[in-house]
C-alpha cells in the first residue's frame, strides 16, 4: 500500500500538480509603509507575513487554486520608543491607538478562472484582549492572527489533510 502511495504522490508531481496551493505575495517599498520598521526589520517583517501567507494557503486552500495577495498597508501593533540608556528602539504595545493595520488586494484563481477578487483592511482595535493568556513571543503574532482571521473569513474553514 505505501508503494502504490508514493507511486501516486510522485506521478501527481510528474504531471505538475501542486502538492499546496500557489501563493505569491507582493510588497511596496518599505518606506511607503505607516510603519514597518526599518530596514532590517522591514525585511523581516515582509518575510513574515510572506511566510505565514503561503503557510495559511497550504492549510485552507486546494492544490489546484493559486492566490495572489499584494500588501498594501502596514501598520505594526504597538509604536517604537527609546528606551534605556543606550538609546536602544523598542516596540511598546499600549492596546489603545496602535492597534495592528494590514490593507490587502487579492485575487485568487482556479486554472485560468478568477474566483476571487477584493481588497480587505485588517486590524483589531481590542487585539491586546484577544491574546491574553497566550503566549506572544511569535514574531508579529497579533499581524499573523488578522491574517488567519482573514483568511477563515474570506476562504472558509482549512481543508482535510487527510
Amino acid at each position: 500500500m505505501k508503494i502504490l502511495l508514493r507511486c501516486l504522490v510522485l506521478s501527481l508531481a510528474w504531471f505538475g500538480l501542486p502538492a499546496a496551493a500557489s501563493v505569491e505575495v507582493g510588497f511596496l517599498p518599505a518606506d511607503q509603509y505607516v510603519d514597518i520598521g526599518d530596514s532590517i526589520d522591514a525585511r523581516r517583517a515582509m518575510k513574515e507575513i510572506q511566510d505565514h501567507l503561503v503557510k495559511l494557503g497550504a492549510r485552507y486552500l486546494q492544490p489546484e487554486f493559486r492566490l495572489s495577495v499584494e500588501v498594501l498597508e502596514v501598520d505594526l501593533a504597538g509604536s517604537m520608543k527609546m528606551a534605556g540608556r543606550r538609546g536602544d528602539w523598542v516596540r511598546v504595545l499600549n492596546g489603545k491607538v496602535d492597534a495592528p493595520l494590514l490593507r490587502l488586494r487579492h485575487t485568487l484563481h482556479l486554472g485560468e478562472q478568477l474566483m476571487s477578487r477584493g481588497e480587505d483592511s485588517l486590524t483589531d482595535a481590542m487585539y491586546l484582549e484577544h491574546s491574553a493568556g497566550r503566549s506572544t513571543d511569535t514574531p508579529l503574532y497579533h499581524e499573523k492572527a488578522l491574517l488567519e482571521r482573514w483568511f477563515r473569513a474570506r476562504f472558509g474553514a482549512p481543508r482535510d489533510k487527510n
